[in-house]
């Protein structure tokens, strides 16, 4: 456990960069995993300044979900998208960029 200046504690999981032009999907799958099974509060900290990559390939595939500022209900009636993230039936996660962006990837070839 770990608490910081603004008060909330929790297990911090750091989620590794995978280097330059590599998929980070999976590294970001397997800390939502980890989270999701923490006793308590959980926080997802991604390496300072680096800019993740992930690919289709391992995003998150769901749907029923509506986004205002994409396609409306007429254009995507199922809802479908591709998340780096997604947190569906967690709770207590903080996801701290650390000041990181997320790209998404063309994957490999």
């Amino acid at each position: 456990m770990c608490e910081n200046e603004s008060g909330w504690s929790g297990t911090v999981i750091a989620i590794l960069h995978p280097g330059a032009g590599r998929d980070a999907g999976l590294f970001i799958r397997a800390a939502i995993e980890e989270a999701g099974q923490a006793k308590g509060p959980a926080v997802l900290l991604f390496e300072k300044g680096k800019v993740y990559e992930v690919w289709p390939e391992t995003s998150y595939h769901v749907s029923g979900y509506y986004i205002s500022n994409s396609a409306d209900r007429t254009e995507n009636p199922g809802g479908e998208r591709w998340s780096a993230l997604f947190l569906h039936n967690l709770k207590d996660i903080i996801v701290d960029g650390n000041g990181s962006a997320a790209h998404e990837g063309c994957g490999p070839g």
